[in-house]
This record gives structure tokens, C-alpha cells and sequence, in this order.
């Protein structure tokens, strides 16, 4: 329902979707969870409202011709290290490569993952973006699962307990990230 309300709202949208960091967000009600059950209409409340909110940010943007626009792209894998489970069942393949690409066009830049990245670890990564509008957009060329982040792991949860990562991992990615970024400069 939200990409129905855009491409009724927004001329020329076809078809829109990037998700950012969210590994550990869940929307107002989840089906079987704390007490709610599935209710397809107030998933469908849920997803005019979402889908109302970007047309109304849509509609505040100013756009101008750029002079000379530039595309730069960089990309790397950044190695992260298994959680101590994997690696007891597979002593010769301890770390866990992660596919990352950084995308900057004049004030825009693109950071993407296959991985569910915690909602903290992306508001990191898009700080050290330096750019005024940071995007992280997850799942990309692969999925590798949740990487929460290290404090996570003490706390528990679904997410921790399935991760295939060592809580040493979200530190190790974000430096990484940083790394990354410093290429599109």
C-alpha cells in the first residue's frame, strides 16, 4: 500500500525501494508478538502512512540543475570475523567477507550491504559519510543475515542468537565503512 500511494502521488514513480538499516526495527505491531496478531488492514494503515510521509517529504525537495555532476563508486570487501559457534564447526573459514559498495553523487551517497544492519551501526556509518544525505540501503547483492551490534550480544533477542558474526564485528565494519568512504573524497 505505501508504493501504491507513491506512484499515485509522486508523476513518473514506478516502482521505489531501498532498505536502510533496520535489522532490529519492527513496525508498531508484529503478527504473534506481544500480544497482536496478524491484521492485514492494520498493515495496510500501516504502509498508506509510511507512504504518505515520503510524499509529503517529496513534495518539500528543491531541486536544481547541477553544473557538473560526478558519480564516484568505490568498493570492498570488508572481512568480519564468525561468532565463535561457526567457527568451531569450520576451523579453515573464521571470518565472513562483506561485499560493500559506496556510491557519491554531489551531495548524495549510498552505502550498501547484504546484511540487516542494526539501526545504531547505521546511524554511525551515516555520520561518517560527511554527506547531508546519507543513505544505507541493506540486502544488496546477497544476504548475510543480522549484524547487530556488540552490546546486543549481552542483551539477547532473536537477532543476536542468529547472527553468523562475532560481537567484535560491528567495530570491525564500521572501520571498514570509514575506510571505504574515505575513496569517494
Amino acid at each position: 500500500h505505501m508504493l501504491e500511494y507513491i506512484e499515485q502521488n509522486i508523476p513518473g514513480v514506478t516502482g521505489i525501494f531501498a532498505q536502510g538499516a533496520a535489522g532490529d526495527i519492527n513496525p508498531r505491531f508484529v503478527g504473534g508478538l506481544d500480544g497482536f496478531t496478524d491484521n492485514l488492514r492494520k498493515t495496510a494503515e500501516l504502509g498508506y502512512e509510511i507512504g504518505k510521509e515520503v510524499v509529503r517529504v517529496y513534495s518539500e525537495i528543491n531541486t536544481s540543475k547541477s553544473i557538473n555532476p560526478q558519480i564516484k563508486l568505490v568498493h570492498q570487501d570488508i572481512t568480519c570475523p564468525k561468532r565463535y559457534a561457526g567457527v568451531v564447526k569450520d576451523f579453515k573459514n573464521t571470518t565472513i567477507d562483506i561485499s560493500t559498495t559506496a556510491i557519491r553523487i554531489e551531495d548524495f551517497t549510498w552505502v550498501t550491504f547484504p546484511l540487516e544492519l542494526f539501526h545504531e551501526i547505521g546511524k554511525e556509518i551515516k555520520t561518517s559519510t560527511h554527506s547531508p544525505f546519507p543513505f544505507m540501503v541493506g540486502y544488496c547483492n546477497g544476504s548475510l543475515g543480522y549484524l547487530p551490534t556488540q552490546q546486543s550480544h549481552s542483551e539477547g533477542g532473536y537477532e543476536p542468537w542468529t547472527t553468523s558474526f562475532d560481537p567484535a564485528a560491528e567495530k570491525i565494519f564500521v572501520k571498514g565503512v570509514e575506510k571505504l568512504l574515505i575513496g569517494l573524497y
